[in-house]
């Protein structure tokens, strides 16, 4: 009967955690992919539409940790290595439950080449990845909508408990 009861209190416990991850996996996700066709706002490095990749370049899984303070994402290794691999001003989009919340440049930090108008990312530094307004900065006289912290994002790494 001891048997009985182990086993039943066993499976319902491998149960219940698998149902756990089930409901982060199917709402909350936060990812981060690249584009595959985009439209830039003319004169301006800032894109006006884009269409994403079918697979993200960081997946909900690959972020550890968000700090709306510091705009940073901490990242699973793997994916601090394809960021690293991405040329100077490659687009991406930051989207929850497939949903695009803003757009961007990656920008590294040897770049000469300048991006004012928009949120742009920087090499991962130690699993961390910063979103900057502009690069090299902001100037004078241009304003970049700044959605780092867009309502949405913030409740879904919440949610999660990625919140730093």
């Amino acid at each position: 009967m001891r048997i009985v009861i182990i086993i039943l209190v066993l499976t319902g416990t491998f149960l219940s955690c698998k149902k756990e991850k089930e409901l982060v996996s199917s709402k909350d996700m936060v990812e981060v992919y690249l584009l595959k066709s985009v439209q830039l706002v003319s004169g301006k490095c800032e894109v006006e539409k884009g269409e994403t990749e079918s697979s993200p370049l960081i997946a909900n899984e690959d972020i550890l940790g968000y700090s709306p303070g510091e705009h940073r994402f901490r990242i699973k290794d793997t994916a601090a290595g394809k960021v690293k691999a991405l040329k100077d001003g490659a687009p991406f989009a930051v989207s929850v439950n497939g949903r695009v919340i803003y757009y961007g440049f990656f920008k590294p930090g040897y770049s000469s080449s300048s991006c004012f108008h928009s949120i742009t990312m920087e090499l991962p530094f130690e699993g961390k990845v910063f979103l900057r307004l502009g690069y090299p900065g902001t100037i004078e006289g241009v304003t970049v909508a700044d959605l780092r912290n867009h309502p949405e994002l913030i409740a879904a790494l919440s949610a999660q408990g990625k919140l730093d």
